[in-house]
């Protein structure tokens, strides 16, 4: 008697190791941020493409396995006839009627073990690949850890390098939480004190009343780095606050 089995689609290959990247993270530039954040859409979009495939031969088992199972009812049914047509012939009652259920009960069993088999295979398959997904998609979010926390770590105090002006921003930030003080002296970088003089009048429009506001150079502190002198306390925006809020953010996010 013909039967067809379903065919067997072998579960997708684990991940492979992550790729070694173009450079160590330490000597990463702004440059070639693009080149990695490419990288990792790359992984997230193998995930994607290989949970998608699996769907399409989880589909295809299940369909070859109902074509096999309604093809093994045939046989059955076919078989049962047969032995239904020669017990008829012979006058055996009795044969035709066992005959007959031993067909059907066959054919029964048969198709129950096919789509079973089907199914245990179709549910490992889509395991299989949901897990290489979750794998794929948690290096790639590693990577975007990785590189977040090395801009935030070199490549941002660089720009406060290349551009001392920038520190105005972080000026204008901490103003807003002592606004309400009699007196406020900023304290900044060497190389930010001009231009957070020539601000000087803007600032002092964000104190309430009478308030005095003095800008003092500050040969201690590193290029963004900002810190408030009031009567009733400090406040401090050095970059390096700044960054390690940053990094914690970062974490709770993507780790």
């Amino acid at each position: 008697m013909w039967q067809e089995e379903a065919r067997i689609v072998e579960p997708p290959p684990p991940p492979p190791k992550p790729k070694v990247l173009p450079k160590e993270l330490e000597d990463v530039t702004e440059e070639s941020l693009a080149e990695r954040l490419a990288y990792v859409r790359e992984k997230e979009l193998k995930a994607d493409t290989l949970l998608e495939e699996t769907r399409e031969k989880c589909a295809m088992m299940v369909q070859d396995a109902e074509y096999a199972s309604e093809r093994s009812e045939a046989d059955a049914r076919n078989l049962a006839e047969e032995i239904k047509e020669e017990a008829h012939e012979a006058g055996k009652a009795e044969g035709f009627e066992e005959g007959h259920k031993a067909g059907m009960k066959k054919a029964a069993e048969d198709c129950e073990d096919i789509l079973a088999a089907a199914n245990d295979k179709a549910g490992a398959l889509m395991n299989a690949a949901l897990e290489a997904r979750k794998i794929y998609l948690q290096m790639a979010e590693e990577d975007v850890t990785s590189i977040a926390m090395h801009v935030v770590e070199q490549i941002l105090p660089q720009h406060f390098i290349d551009a001392p002006q920038i520190v105005l921003p972080l000026v204008r930030k901490a103003l807003m939480k002592v606004r309400d003080q009699a007196e406020v002296v900023v304290y900044v970088a060497p190389d930010s004190y001009e231009f957070v003089l020539m601000a000087q009048s803007e600032f002092q429009q964000m104190l309430e009343g009478q308030a005095v506001l003095l800008v003092k150079s500050d040969a201690g502190l590193k290029p963004g780095d900002c810190v408030l002198e009031t009567p009733n306390g400090n406040v401090d925006a050095r970059l390096a606050t700044q960054i390690e809020l940053v990094k914690k953010a970062i974490q709770e996010v993507c780790l």
